[in-house]
């Protein structure tokens, strides 16, 4: 099974470890943002998205390498592997990042996360799915998994606080259900 796999906030924390940076930065009680929508979407109010990824570019360079690891991911990719699994890693990120890939794989490598490939600036996943054969999506994210599905591929969404309503994709709310779901 060719596995497509989302970064941040499906296998790390990555908001999580911005959250003390936007109520910085941008006057916001951290509470307020552990409610919120995350990234651009909690400050949309405040600044346009070209002045987003020009004051936040620093930021990522600093925190996205160092955030952590959601518990036993790398216990379940290396399980999904010995099953003969291939993983692909489809991710977002992009504007953000002075180099998304090299800091992707840079991460993965640090953490000895196995994987087939890296897919970077990826703003259309279904279309990257259907390139890549994948057969599971795995995303944190109600408009990639949609997407993704109604193109006629499995997905998981890897429910978080902002997307726990939506209940027209299957949740999965740890990396242990995660394997369980695909070892059936």
């Amino acid at each position: 099974m060719k596995i497509g796999i989302d970064i941040d906030d499906t296998i790390t924390d990555s908001w999580e470890c911005l959250i003390p940076y936007y109520s910085k930065l941008f006057n916001i009680d951290e509470d307020i943002l552990h409610k919120s929508k995350p990234y651009y979407n909690a400050v949309s109010h405040l600044i346009t998205l070209d002045e987003y990824y020009k004051l936040l570019l620093p930021i990522y360079d600093e925190v996205i390498p160092n955030v952590t690891l959601k518990e036993n991911v790398k216990e379940v990719i290396d399980e999904l592997y010995e099953l003969g699994n291939t993983v692909i890693f489809i991710t977002a990120r992009g504007k953000d990042h002075t180099d998304a890939y090299k800091d992707s794989k840079e991460y993965l490598d640090r953490h000895h996360i196995k994987y087939d490939k890296i897919i970077t600036n990826a703003s259309d996943k279904a279309k990257i799915c259907q390139e890549e054969n994948i057969s599971l999506f795995i995303d944190d994210s109600i408009r990639n998994c949609r997407s993704v599905s109604n193109s006629g591929i499995e997905t998981l969404l890897f429910e978080t606080y902002y997307n726990k309503e939506f209940d027209d994709i299957k949740h999965i709310k740890s990396w242990n259900e995660v394997y369980e779901y695909i070892k059936g």
